[in-house]
């Protein structure tokens, strides 16, 4: 089975997610902790972009995901040193 992978704004992904459609699409959804991940993964060239992006995460997360988060930008910081820590 093949899967086409869409990356979508975090408006049309709350859309999508609800939608009752989706159900029987090949479509899948990304959880709102993956899509953070990515996007950050795609703005880390830039430290500026990449720490507003890391806030606005912070605050659309859920508890939950928020400290998954946090685990992962540990990680990702030690991987790429050209980023500053984000207090």
């Amino acid at each position: 089975m093949q899967y086409i992978v869409v990356i979508l704004t975090f408006p049309q992904h709350l859309f999508l997610k609800n939608a009752a459609t989706l159900e029987k699409s090949n479509l899948r959804i990304m959880s709102n902790y993956k899509y953070y991940t990515t996007v950050l993964s795609k703005v880390s060239f830039d430290n500026e972009l990449f720490s507003k992006e890391y806030e606005k995460a912070c605050r659309d997360l859920n508890e939950r995901d928020l400290i998954r988060l946090k685990r992962w930008y540990c990680v990702f910081l030690i991987q790429n040193p050209h980023l500053e820590l984000i207090q």
